[in-house]
C-alpha cells in the first residue's frame, strides 16, 4: 500500500491538472482503505496560567476519569442519556478542561466576544480536535464558540468505515441534539439570559448537517422557538442533495437560513466515489430548491485550489485569509447579521440556479 502511494504522489508531478484530479481521487481512496489506528486522547482537567483562549463544549460522549487530572473523550454515546459541560482552556501548545455543573452554569464567566456561534462539527473529529477548530473559528472571526462535540473519530478503524460509524451515531444521538438545542431555547427565556443583546447563530459543516436532516425527519423539529437562532449555516453538506428542499422547508427556528457549497468540493466527490451516496448537498443543488433559505456558490471563487482541505472548509484557513470577500461573508454570519447578497461587489446573482456566486 505504501509503495502504491508513492508511486501516485510521483505522478502527481509529471500529470496535467485534469490528471492530478483523477490522481487525488485514486490516492484518497488508498489511504480510505487504511486502517489508521490510534490511541484515545488523554486530556488534562484543570486551567493552564499560559491559558489564553476559551471555548464551551458540550459533549454526549462517554467521559471516562483517568484520575483527578486526566480524562478520556470516548468515542462513544454516553449511555445513560446525559450531557457533559467543559471549559475549554488553551494557548497555542496546550489545552486543559474544567468541568462544569450544568449547561447555564458555563456561562457563568468572562469571554472575549459579543455574538454566539453554535458549531456542529462533522466527521473524523476528537473532542480536542473539535475544540482547536472551534478556536480557530472563533480567532478568525471574532465571535464567541459553543461546540457540540459528538463522537465522530473511532482510533480503531479506516476513515471509511468511520463515516459509516459516525453517520449511526448521528441517528443513535438524535434525542441529544434534540435536548441540546432545547437547553439553548431554554436558557435564552431565563432571567439569566447570557445571550441577551446578543446575536447567536448555528453553524452546521459537513457530517453535522446529518443532525438536521433527521431531525426534521423524525419530527423532533417542533417546538423551538422560531427565532431561536439568527442564522443557521448548512455548510458543506455531507448529506443528500436529492429531496434536501423537503426538510429544509421544514426548518422554523431560524430567522435565515444560508446553505453554502462548492461543486468542485473534493472531498464530498471522494465520498460519492467510496459510497454508494448521490451527489452531496455540499456540492450544490441540481434543479430543486428549498424557498426559504438563501443558496451560495463558491464553485467560482474556490472551486478545487490544489489540495482537499481548502475546497470543503473555506470558512477557515487560507481561503478567507486570502479572500477579504468570503471571510467578510462568514464573519457576518457567524456574527447573526443578514448577507448583503444583493451587493454585487460581493455576489454575483445566478437566476437559473436560484443561487449567488462569492467572488473571490
Amino acid at each position: 500500500m505504501v509503495t502504491l502511494i508513492m508511486k501516485i504522489q510521483g505522478s502527481l508531478l509529471k500529470s496535467n491538472t485534469k490528471n492530478i484530479l483523477k490522481m487525488h481521487l485514486i490516492l484518497l481512496i488508498s489511504l480510505l482503505s487504511i486502517n489508521f489506528s490510534i490511541a484515545q486522547e488523554t486530556l488534562k482537567i484543570g486551567i493552564d496560567e499560559e491559558s489564553i483562549y476559551k471555548v464551551l463544549v458540550a459533549t454526549n460522549r462517554n467521559i471516562n476519569f483517568q484520575n483527578d487530572t486526566t480524562f478520556i473523550a470516548e468515542h462513544h454515546l454516553n449511555k445513560t442519556g446525559t450531557f457533559s459541560f467543559l471549559t475549554a482552556n488553551g494557548s497555542d501548545k496546550n489545552w486543559s478542561y474544567t468541568m462544569e455543573d450544568s449547561f447555564s452554569s458555563m456561562f457563568v464567566q468572562e469571554f472575549e466576544y459579543t455574538d454566539w456561534l453554535v458549531f456542529i462539527h462533522g466527521d473524523s473529529k476528537t473532542l480536542q480536535t473539535a475544540v482547536e477548530r472551534a478556536n480557530e473559528i472563533q480567532k478568525l472571526h471574532n465571535v464567541n464558540v459553543l461546540v457540540y462535540s459528538w463522537p465522530s473519530k473511532d482510533p480503531e478503524v479506516s476513515p471509511f468505515k468511520n463515516f459509516k460509524v459516525s453517520y449511526s451515531n448521528v441517528e443513535s444521538g438524535l434525542p441529544y441534539f434534540k435536548d441540546f438545542l432545547v437547553m439553548i431555547d431554554e436558557l435564552k427565556d431565563a432571567l439569566n439570559n447570557p445571550f441577551n443583546d446578543q446575536n447567536i447563530s448555528l453553524f452546521l459543516h459537513s457530517l453535522g448537517n446529518y443532525y438536521l436532516e433527521r431531525m426534521v425527519k423524525e419530527n423532533l423539529h417542533k417546538g423551538l422557538d422560531e427565532y431561536l437562532f439568527d442564522n443557521l449555516i448548512i455548510n458543506a453538506a455531507a448529506v443528500e442533495e436529492r429531496g434536501h428542499e423537503e426538510w429544509v422547508e421544514q426548518l422554523n427556528f431560524s430567522r435565515r437560513i444560508y446553505i453554502n457549497s462548492n461543486d468542485d468540493d473534493f472531498s464530498l466527490t471522494g465520498l460519492r466515489i467510496i459510497s454508494p451516496l448521490g451527489r452531496q448537498l455540499g456540492e450544490g443543488p441540481r434543479k430543486n430548491y428549498a424557498e426559504n433559505a438563501f443558496y451560495v456558490s463558491f464553485t467560482e471563487a474556490v472551486g478545487f485550489p490544489g489540495s482537499m482541505g481548502p475546497s470543503h472548509s473555506y470558512y477557515f484557513a487560507s481561503i478567507p485569509e486570502k479572500s477579504q470577500n468570503i471571510k467578510a461573508y462568514y464573519t457576518g454570519i457567524f456574527h447573526g447579521y443578514e448577507a448583503q447578497l444583493d451587493n454585487n461587489q460581493l455576489f454575483a446573482h445566478i437566476p437559473k440556479q436560484n443561487s449567488f456566486s462569492i467572488i473571490f
